[in-house]
This record gives structure tokens, C-alpha cells and sequence, in this order.
């Protein structure tokens, strides 16, 4: 398991591809985590469509990818996901048609503001949650998927977090779509791995629990750089990627059910929730 994770070769996923032009389609660019996708499988040698609600910093991250790499082309476009989906998939498909994909990032997502008890979370709130983070990543994928079938080959990166590993309650619905896209990821790799087309989930943890003592545990809080490629690397290795070797020993723990978990809950809650509600 150590030897598969964080010893073997490195997977480098554009060796698999021979084309001179192959695209990967990355649904969120607005964060380090999306920027670093973008960056790093330029470096690979893919050209990138990127998708952001903030045209601004696509624009930046769209430079920077070709100043650190201009053979890559990028394409650029604003979008919200929150929107009228069937109307933004429409112009989406026609931006596909053309290019070979051969790699999906689903990286869009929503995180609730803080932890509230179920009725008093605005239904607003909730309804984005479940549409960007499921609605879009299924939608998204059945939009790809059908061009990477018709090349015999590519991969579905689908952002998780370490919440779903865990009942967590006061973030219910978060949690319940990060599960989903967990169980959903494992599905499809069993479904289309025989078609050369690979899924997997990312347990993503540093950028769900921000506490102010942890800040100190470089080891626990690696860099996006790192984090990307250490993601990059396991692809094809297994439908869940966990990245860090930091976060593998800290899932171990978790999966022991030693209550680390629900103590790191109860503090992040009293942190946000607790304080808040005394106010």
C-alpha cells in the first residue's frame, strides 16, 4: 500500500495520450487547488479549458499557464455554476465538440459558510450545495464522458473531502454530497475501467479544516503544489487518492474510529458555530 501511494513511479497521464493536442477540462480555476491543476498538467503537455465565476483570475491563471508553458493552449470562460445548468451545458458542449478531452477535473464545489443545525441553514444555500456540488459533477461528466469512450482512454478527477469518511453532523448536506461523489466515483471506475477510462475521488482535508493551531503542522498542511502532484501521481493507482502521507496516516486513524475525529468536529464546531451562537 506505502509502495503504491508514495514509492512507485509517478503516473505521467499525457505519456498515455500520443496525440500532439490533447485538452483538460478543469470546472473551477478559482482557488490554489484548481490553479495548480491547471499549471501542472500544462506542464504534462495539455492544453487547458479552464471555467471560473471570476473571469479576473481566470485571466490570471490562463497567463501564468502560458508564460510557464507556452506550448499549452487555454481557453477561458466565466461561468455559475449555480445558474440554469441546462442552458450553461448547451454553449459548453459546443466548446467541447472540437477538442480531444482526456482529462476531467470536476474541482467545482461549495462549502457551507459555517456549521448550522439543518433548519437553520437557508434552503438557498443548501440547493447550491447539492446542485454544484452533484448535479454539475454528474452533468459534467456525462458531457465528457462520451468523447474520452470514442478516444478509448482518460481520466475523472472528482474532488471529495475527508468530511464524508465520518456522520458529521451540523454541515449534514456538505457532507452528504462529498459521499456521494465518493460512492458515485467508485461506480463509475468499475463501470468504464475496462474502457480504459478511470475515475477517482480526492480526500481533500487541508482545505476543509482551518484551525488556528494547525498552521503550525507544516506536515499536516501541504502546500497546493505538492498536493496537486501527489494527486496527479496516484491517478490509475486506485479510485481514492489521498494524496499526502500525512493525511494517509491521519485517514488510517480515522478509520480506527479512535474519536480523533469527532474531537477535531467538536473543536472546529465550538470554533464557528459555538462562538457565533453565544454572541
Amino acid at each position: 500500500m506505502i509502495y503504491r501511494k508514495f514509492l512507485r513511479r509517478p503516473t505521467i497521464i499525457r505519456d498515455s495520450y500520443p496525440e500532439a493536442e490533447v485538452w483538460a477540462v478543469i470546472t473551477e480555476v478559482d482557488d490554489d487547488i484548481g490553479r495548480e491543476y491547471s499549471l501542472q498538467l500544462a506542464e504534462q503537455g495539455f492544453n487547458i479549458l479552464m471555467f471560473s465565476k471570476d473571469l479576473n483570475k481566470a485571466n490570471e491563471v490562463s497567463d501564468l499557464v502560458q508564460k510557464q508553458h507556452p506550448k499549452s493552449e487555454t481557453k477561458v470562460f466565466e461561468v455559475d455554476w449555480k445558474g440554469d445548468l441546462d442552458e450553461i451545458l448547451v454553449w459548453v458542449k459546443d466548446e467541447l465538440d472540437p477538442l480531444n478531452v482526456r482529462v476531467l477535473v470536476n474541482n467545482a464545489t461549495i462549502r457551507p459558510d459555517k456549521p448550522s443545525m439543518f433548519h437553520e441553514t437557508p434552503i438557498e444555500e443548501d440547493l447550491d450545495m447539492i446542485n454544484v456540488n452533484v448535479n454539475v459533477v454528474v452533468r459534467m461528466t456525462r458531457l465528457v464522458l462520451p468523447y474520452m469512450l470514442e478516444k478509448a482512454g482518460g481520466y475523472v478527477i472528482n474532488m471529495s473531502s475527508f468530511v464524508m469518511w465520518k456522520d458529521l453532523p451540523y454541515v449534514s448536506v456538505y457532507n452528504s454530497t462529498k459521499r456521494f461523489l465518493a460512492n458515485w466515483s467508485l461506480c463509475m471506475n468499475f463501470e468504464y475501467r475496462m474502457r480504459n477510462v478511470r475515475t477517482s475521488y480526492v480526500l481533500a482535508f487541508f482545505s476543509d479544516f482551518k484551525f488556528p493551531y494547525f498552521l503550525k503542522l507544516k506536515w499536516l498542511m501541504p502546500t497546493p503544489q505538492k498536493y496537486v502532484k501527489q494527486t496527479l501521481a496516484q491517478l490509475g493507482t486506485s479510485y481514492r487518492i489521498i494524496p499526502h502521507w500525512s493525511h494517509w496516516f491521519l485517514h488510517k486513524f480515522i478509520s480506527q474510529d479512535l474519536g480523533i475525529f469527532n474531537f477535531l468536529h467538536k473543536m472546529w464546531f465550538k470554533r464557528t458555530y459555538g462562538n457565533k451562537k453565544n454572541k
